[in-house]
């Protein structure tokens, strides 16, 4: 059966109804978010931040990673031995400094401030088109 791009919207918004029954039937959203594992650290003051992985916006490592790739790509050239770039790529992590560190540790955590408060309102506006529906 060959689907029409006039039954795509209509698959897809009863597959969305579905999805939001699944959430209010088992307790929300905020409800399937839930680890225990962050609810044990939270029980001994621990709080787990969860990142996604390999992004280099929300991974500080990532961001240095990044930042590392750029001066090797600026500081060489393509013929340079593997020993050079290793050489390079060692002094430049040692030289970083600690103030260049908490730059990129407070760059992560602006962006992941940003996002959440985007979140947050896209959550309130999701909360109150589903009131405006009861």
């Amino acid at each position: 059966m060959i689907i029409t791009e006039r039954r795509k919207p209509k698959k897809r918004k009863k597959n969305w109804i579905e999805v939001q029954d699944f959430f209010k039937r088992n307790g929300g959203r905020k409800e399937l978010l839930r680890y225990e594992v962050d609810e044990y650290a939270a029980s001994l003051g621990v709080r787990i931040v969860r990142l996604p992985p390999y992004h280099c916006q929300f991974s500080p490592i990532e961001l240095v990673w990044h930042q590392l790739k750029d001066y090797l790509r600026n500081s060489g050239k393509t013929s340079d031995k593997l020993d050079v770039v290793r050489e390079r790529a060692i002094n430049y992590l040692k030289n970083k400094s600690e103030s260049e560190i908490l730059f990129t540790y407070e760059h992560v955590k602006d962006i992941e401030d940003g996002i959440k408060c985007v979140m947050e309102i896209d959550e309130k506006d999701s909360d109150d088109s589903d009131s405006d529906t009861d």
